[in-house]
């Protein structure tokens, strides 16, 4: 019922047992697999000559071996797994074989990026803000803002542009006497 997939190499090498994760996972059942050797099936994904070498001489030296890497599962898509690696012995303390679970990760890196680029927005957003608290630099005839690069714009297009501030139009009441002192019911009426 485990959701990993579990596998345990016996002393001699050979594939002793096979769970249904591994099935799953392979593509390759049990009966198809168990009392041959790693080599002998086409395992994909499995570990290449060089980190086999690596796996087996730290699983000697007592270590838990660990790998994480995204694969192809032969069927055009990847699967981002991961996995360790440990030496199984006997009641006497000799080795018995290895021990290997594997877990595919995907969904929880693919939820590490979102939370990435969530917070690169979040610091962007920031940087912006700290930004337009500093010191701006603005036109005081045409209220322009320089930005960085040393170009002009707009009041309305430069926040919208940095801070994604949006804006709606409307009329202060001062204007609105100066302007339009015919629309404006507090206005001084001439006599």
């Amino acid at each position: 019922q485990l959701s990993d997939t579990v596998i345990v190499i016996d002393r001699d090498g050979c594939l002793a047992f096979w769970n249904r994760a591994a099935e799953r996972l392979f593509h390759l059942s049990a009966g198809a697999v168990l009392g041959r050797r790693p080599h002998d099936v086409p395992l994909s994904p499995w570990f290449n000559a060089v980190d086999e070498q690596a796996v087996v001489a730290a699983v000697r030296r007592g270590e838990v071996a660990r790998r994480e890497r995204l694969y192809s599962n032969g069927n055009g898509r990847s699967v981002h797994l991961e996995y360790s690696v440990t030496g199984l012995s006997g009641a006497d303390g000799v080795s018995a074989g290895m021990l290997v679970v594997v877990r595919d990760v995907g969904a929880a890196k693919r939820r590490e990026r979102e939370l990435e680029q969530e917070i690169e927005a979040m610091r962007s957003a920031s940087d912006a803000l700290r930004m337009v608290r500093g010191l701006v630099p603005i036109c005081s005839h045409c209220k322009q803002i320089r930005d960085s690069k040393g170009s002009w714009h707009e009041m309305d297009a430069y926040l919208r542009e940095q801070c994604g501030v949006r804006f709606t139009h409307g009329i202060c009441p001062a204007c609105l006497r100066h302007l339009h002192p015919d629309y404006d019911d507090h206005a001084p009426t001439s006599r």
